[in-house]
């Protein structure tokens, strides 16, 4: 999170907005939700695809869509909102290592040694805490109740743990201890290929 006046206090979107119910929603604060219009305006970017001609026509007319931003204009934004695709995201890496304080919502587990509320928050799948958890940080819609000091820790220990511990020797550190289990897996004697620590080398 970078602390200057000029940092925007949009979160950025990608997730899906639902328009029809959520006009007569609440926050717990007894906010209507369509207050929060004015916060969060998300959008798909790119084109429909893989879909029947029809169905992506009634995407297209159905939600909104806007052109990809590039790096630079995303990490201005004090929050950005992380979320699947057709699979895991590849991007919680680079916007954890940013100064902005990451929403992450997905459906695949984030490796052990990342933690949630610590380095990230987390956000439930179907994004109904969405709202009142940005409400958290954010504050109301006149910014009562704003824990902006909270955010700046998370997103700082975010960043911090990114350059220290997911850093390219690390990957390579893993993947090729993988490589070394599966061959032990694979191996005709598996007991042989196995690592046995001894006591001598405690």
């Amino acid at each position: 999170m970078i602390p200057n006046a000029r940092h925007n206090e949009d979160i950025f979107k990608r997730a899906l907005y639902d328009r029809g119910h959520e006009e007569e929603r609440r926050t717990p604060l007894g906010q209507p939700r369509k207050y929060w219009k004015s916060l969060i305006d998300p959008a798909f970017v790119r084109d429909v695809h893989s879909c029947e001609p029809s169905t992506c026509d009634t995407i297209l007319s159905s939600y909104a869509f806007r052109p990809r931003q590039s790096n630079v204009k995303t990490f201005r934004y004090k929050y950005l909102l992380d979320i699947d695709g057709k699979g895991w995201s590849g991007r919680f890496k680079q916007l954890i290592t940013s100064n902005s304080l990451v929403f992450e919502s997905t459906i695949y587990p984030e490796w052990q040694a990342v933690e949630p509320w610590v380095h990230y928050v987390s956000v439930q799948v179907g994004m109904e805490d969405l709202y009142d958890t940005l409400m958290l940080f954010r504050g109301d819609a006149c910014g009562k109740g704003a824990h902006e000091e909270l955010g700046k820790k998370i997103a700082t220990h975010g960043k911090v743990w990114s350059k220290r511990f997911w850093r390219r020797e690390d990957l390579v550190a893993y993947f090729y201890r993988l490589m070394l289990e599966y061959v032990r897996v694979v191996s005709r004697d598996r007991e042989e290929m196995s690592f046995h620590l001894g006591s001598h080398e405690v």
